[in-house]
């Protein structure tokens, strides 16, 4: 059975009643999260990952930005636990055993 598509209203009233949503707006990233909302509901019946990646992108780096707020919602590597990328945590790793050899 096809979904129906919500009415206007239907969508503004599930906006406002959305606990994620509601948390999301009332934070820092309020206007970012606005936007790329907009942008996925234009685009909902097409290729809205690429379509919105820009809104995306600018949603995402508000939110490690603010990490204090949206933390629970950001991957452990946007958040410091643990973060470091491949490569880096070896390389802080090694230079002070390095210097310990030495001395």
């Amino acid at each position: 059975k096809p979904k129906r598509k919500l009415t206007k209203e239907e969508k503004a009233k599930a906006k406002a009643e959305c606990p994620f949503c509601q948390f999301m707006r009332a934070g820092p990233c309020g206007e970012e999260f606005n936007k790329w909302e907009d942008c996925l509901e234009i685009h909902e019946d097409g290729d809205y990952p690429t379509l919105c990646s820009a809104q995306t992108r600018v949603l995402t780096e508000c939110m490690k930005k603010h990490v204090e707020y949206y933390g629970d919602f950001l991957p452990p590597e946007d958040k410091g636990e643990g973060g470091a990328k491949p490569g880096e945590a070896e390389g802080k790793a090694a230079a002070p055993a390095a210097d310990t050899k030495e001395a």
